[in-house]
């Protein structure tokens, strides 16, 4: 089969995306370029000997996604709330005031801003898929407002593909 259509898979390392490259990769008509933040991890290591095209990025550095979004017919992009919250070095980015929560929130949402940004400046661009969990305000019909990991406005409906 012809490997003509090429994916970029942003978390290729992780859960989400790992899942999704292993899809890709699997099917045999898509090339697959994974992008992690760390090319010499032992998973990245691995799905390169399968073949994946593991490309380092940040997801706070746009200049970084463009790069590796470069020749994407389909992006896959997923974000992380958690690592960021859970990280300690984080805890000094806080401004005063303000909940880690709410911090760890806008951090996620910039990324995805960087993402949609990156992908808007991809050149034969055919589809960009942003996987997010459902929004929980709209879900509980007002019940929950404040939950800042799955907030309504980055996380409008669980996954957007343009």
């Amino acid at each position: 089969m012809s490997h003509s259509k090429l994916i970029v898979v942003i978390g290729a390392t992780g859960t989400q995306g790992g899942s999704v490259t292993e899809t890709f990769r699997m099917d045999g008509s898509w090339r697959v370029r994974g992008i992690t933040r760390n090319t010499s991890s032992d998973v990245a290591k691995k799905l390169s000997e399968k073949g994946v095209e593991m490309v380092a990025a940040n997801l706070d550095d746009t200049s970084s996604l463009v790069s590796a979004f470069q020749g994407a017919d389909v992006i896959f992009g997923v974000t992380d709330f958690w690592q960021p919250y859970m990280n300690p070095a984080n805890r000094e980015k806080v401004k005063p005031g303000q909940a880690m929560n709410e911090w760890a929130y806008e951090y996620e949402k910039q990324q995805g801003m960087n993402i949609f940004d990156a992908a808007a400046k991809t050149e034969g661009l055919q589809r960009l898929v942003f996987s997010t969990l459902p929004g929980p305000n709209k879900w509980t019909r007002g019940k929950l407002t404040k939950v800042c990991g799955y907030d309504d406005s980055l996380h409008a409906t669980g996954t957007l593909v343009c």
